[in-house]
């Protein structure tokens, strides 16, 4: 990362603010860093999780109950540093992007009014913020601003890609010591200890809680259990690991699916990863995610006829939809900030919603694919019992294999998940350089 990126994204910033601020006529827009909160009836604290619009502007660890203030000639950081010894508190860190802020530490929460004019107008940006702002002529999370912020966030720029690449390259790291962990003979909660001690994040700091499932357990598509029991008896059939790292607060996210033999199930893997690599060349400027979404239902299809899955003629197995009984979700989303990055289905920079299509409802991104915006493609292959039950007890069940089917039930399922950046000129598959260079 270069200081001059960040000093032009930072200008970027500003003139995105400025315009928020001309449109709806605000003299300041506040955002708050957040708080730290507690589970009910205890005195332990939740981790703490802060405000992407605080992270968009301040690319250091957030401190709670600080604010950037932003007006037209200046971008004002209060930083919160309270006298506390019973905690680490966060210093001001001795980075030369801090030089883009006018800087004041603060040492206990601090209403609105400390630092603007109660004559002024503004946009708030935080969670629970009413109490700080009393006195002031304010709108908390104009939903018109937020539209406009939104839509631009999707945009990436090159300060960001960096993050990104970054993010992609601590990731790939983790992923590589949880594959070596698992052909060791690793338990699921083994595996995920080294993917942490090779990213030096940990679940706090991880963008998600990572996915890693042996066995049965990769279908299920958000498992997080980690098991730590070690049975001798059971032979380790597969793995599929989810996780992502972050790189100034922006995420990557990540997913790999490997055989623990040279089989069926490892050549089903090669064939997913071939489309797969397909798929993220064909997003390109110009294409509609939702397009390269129903491209992989059809060659999810001939897949899975190619594969013995699937009997019957192609046309009546699409009519079916049974491509959904193998892949449920969607085939990716936005990705900065969060991991699924807000507006994948805002339809215009003032709003609106362009849902996914009825038969697809899981989809996160129906937008046009442009210039600088970044997303994951992520296709899959799925033996779920409780899909299979529902395919098995319908009309179509005679376009199943089910003998072949229970030969992969054991396996859990396939899924492969890169991180592309839309050029104006091509996409850059960013985890795949990095992983060719790590």
């Amino acid at each position: 990362m270069t200081s001059s990126h960040y000093s032009q994204h930072v200008s970027h910033l500003h003139q995105l603010f400025n315009q928020v601020m001309a449109l709806h006529h605000y003299d300041f827009v506040a955002i708050h860093s957040g708080f730290v909160r507690k589970p009910f009836m205890d005195d332990t604290h939740y981790p703490f999780v802060s405000n992407p619009y605080f992270n968009y502007w301040y690319p250091l660890t957030v401190p709670p109950h600080s604010w950037i203030i932003v007006k037209e000639s200046s971008i004002s950081l209060k930083f919160y540093r309270p006298d506390d010894f019973w905690h680490k508190v966060e210093t001001l860190p001795d980075d030369a992007r801090l030089a883009n802020f006018d800087i004041e530490i603060i040492t206990k929460p601090q209403a609105l009014n400390t630092w603007c004019d109660s004559s002024a107008k503004g946009l708030v940006i935080g969670e629970e913020v009413e109490p700080w702002t009393l006195d002031l002529n304010v709108e908390i999370n104009s939903e018109a601003a937020l539209n406009f912020l939104t839509w631009h966030r999707a945009y990436k720029t090159d300060y960001e890609k960096e993050q990104l690449r970054e993010a992609n390259g601590i990731a790939v790291r983790g992923h590589k010591a949880a594959a070596t962990a698992f052909h060791s003979g690793g338990t699921e909660f083994e595996i995920n200890a080294a993917y942490f001690a090779a990213t030096h994040q940990n679940q706090h700091s991880a963008p998600y809680d990572n996915i890693i499932a042996l066995n049965e357990n990769a279908a299920i598509l958000h498992y997080t259990v980690y098991e730590s029991q070690r049975d001798k008896q059971r032979s380790k059939e597969s793995f599929l690991i989810d996780a992502g790292a972050k790189a100034g607060h922006y995420c990557s996210d990540i997913t790999r699916t490997y055989s623990g033999a040279n089989d069926d199930f490892a050549k089903l893997i090669q064939k997913l990863d071939d489309i797969q690599q397909n798929l993220a060349s064909q997003c390109k400027v110009g294409s509609r995610y939702t397009d390269l979404h129903i491209a992989y239902h059809k060659q999810l299809l001939d897949l899975l006829i190619d594969s013995d899955l699937v009997k019957g003629s192609p046309q009546e197995a699409w009519a079916s939809g049974i491509t959904q009984t193998f892949f449920p979700h969607g085939l990716g989303h936005l990705l900065g900030l969060q991991v699924h990055d807000l507006g994948g289905h805002q339809s215009s920079v003032e709003g609106g919603i362009t849902p996914p299509p009825e038969a697809y409802p899981f989809l996160r991104c129906t937008r046009p694919v442009e210039a600088n915006q970044v997303f994951t493609i992520e296709p899959g292959l799925y033996f779920i019992p409780l899909l299979l039950d529902k395919l098995k007890q319908s009309k179509h069940k005679h376009l199943a294999n089910w003998q072949r089917i229970k030969d992969f039930m054991a396996y859990g399922g396939i899924r492969i998940e890169d991180n592309i950046i839309v050029n104006a000129e091509g996409v850059e598959n960013i985890t795949r350089e990095v992983w060719s260079a790590a």
